[in-house]
């Protein structure tokens, strides 16, 4: 038990005793006397050392393991530059390089828009942070000294990169983001549109992607007044302002519910069946069809028309209508079990198009444009 109360004394005393060495430095009018706190052990210190760095007698009084400075205090005891941590403010470097620059702290003061004792302490402590001394200081002015000078130097170059950094930013961040508008009809939204759509934001994700549905007559018109800038179209019109590519060009089929008496028979259906059943069209596959169908000398029954394709599954699921779609999305609609299809003997041919305005894109889109069709004519 001797021992260990001994031990903890000894303890104790190199705690105050390293407290008081390293102590940080307060400012406080010596008037005031030593700092006190009631219902504490105060303890009172002078300690001199001799090492050539730091000498004389500062007070010191330690309460309950914690340091509560006097008006005296020595400077804190520098580190190894390998374990310093530098906290060097970009503000600092600012004062530093101005004053160095104009050669007085007072007219540093004038430029920075700040009061001068502001800038003393922030070179002062840049200074105390890595116990140089950047300024020699008189009557006259400032200038720099060598460790100065060379931070100068260094500080110049980081400073411009700095600003440079930031502006570049700025500009980043002020730059309104692009727009990348598309026009799909109702019948090519949720396959070809959905995926040129995903293409391009998963392609370009700092540009906001816009799509909207219009019938193919009318496409066109808005390329050309800047509504859009790209769109999917069942007819191609090229002028001087508009060029178009070609996506696809698939077979239309019939399709219908599962239990519709003309699809219980593999074997194409003969186009002149189409006249002797209802059907539901989109207006662009109405004209297709009966296009072609004219050619054959057939006539066929549109009973209702619809520019929707969920709208049009409906309709056949409630009536038992068949309808005339492209073979791609008669295919993933009997895929999601909503009926049946069956080819069709001839069979008109549906050709889909890209357009855009002839005029530069944003960056990336043409890449994006190439991997659509790609993409589209992989799958047929």
């Amino acid at each position: 038990m001797l021992f260990l109360d001994r031990w903890r004394r000894a303890a104790q005393l190199t705690n105050i005793v390293s407290a008081c060495l390293y102590a940080p430095r307060v400012s406080r009018p010596a008037s005031q006397g030593p700092v006190r706190r009631a219902g504490t052990t105060q303890f009172a210190l002078h300690i001199r050392r001799t090492d050539g760095r730091i000498a004389g007698p500062w007070g010191t009084h330690i309460t309950r393991g914690a340091v509560d400075e006097g008006a005296a205090q020595p400077p804190a005891m520098p580190k190894p530059w390998a374990e310093r941590v530098l906290p060097m403010e970009m503000r600092a470097l600012r004062y530093f390089l101005t004053v160095a620059d104009t050669g007085s702290f007072s007219r540093a003061a004038e430029v920075m828009h700040v009061a001068q004792p502001a800038i003393s302490r922030q070179i002062q402590a840049l200074e105390q942070e890595f116990g140089l001394s950047f300024l020699r200081r008189s009557a006259r002015g400032a200038v720099l000294t060598r460790e100065g000078q060379m931070l100068y130097d260094r500080a110049r170059g980081l400073i411009d990169d700095f600003d440079k950094l930031a502006a570049d930013l700025a500009a980043q961040r002020d730059r309104p983001r692009e727009r990348i508008r598309i026009g799909v009809p109702p019948t090519c939204a949720e396959d070809h549109g959905v995926q040129l759509f995903e293409m391009l934001s998963e392609a370009l994700p700092e540009s906001d992607v816009e799509m909207t549905e219009g019938l193919s007559r009318y496409l066109p018109d808005l390329l050309l007044d800047g509504s859009v800038d790209l769109i999917i179209s069942l007819q191609e019109k090229h002028t001087d302002t508009l060029q178009f590519q070609l996506i696809e060009r698939e077979p239309m089929v019939y399709f219908g519910r599962s239990d519709n008496p003309l699809l219980q028979d593999q074997a194409p259906l003969p186009l002149a069946a189409l006249a002797e059943v209802p059907l539901v069209l989109s207006t662009g596959f109405l004209q297709l069809t009966e296009s072609f169908a004219r050619d054959y000398g057939v006539s066929i029954a549109c009973q209702m028309q619809i520019d929707s394709i969920a709208a049009t599954r409906r309709i056949v699921a409630k009536t038992g209508h068949g309808t005339v779609w492209p073979l791609s999305i008669a295919r993933h609609e009997a895929e999601a079990g909503f009926g049946s299809y069956r080819r069709l003997q001839p069979a008109p041919m549906r050709s889909l198009f890209i357009g855009r305005y002839r005029r530069p894109l944003p960056q990336g889109v043409q890449e994006v444009i190439g991997a659509f069709l790609k993409a589209r004519q992989a799958r047929t």
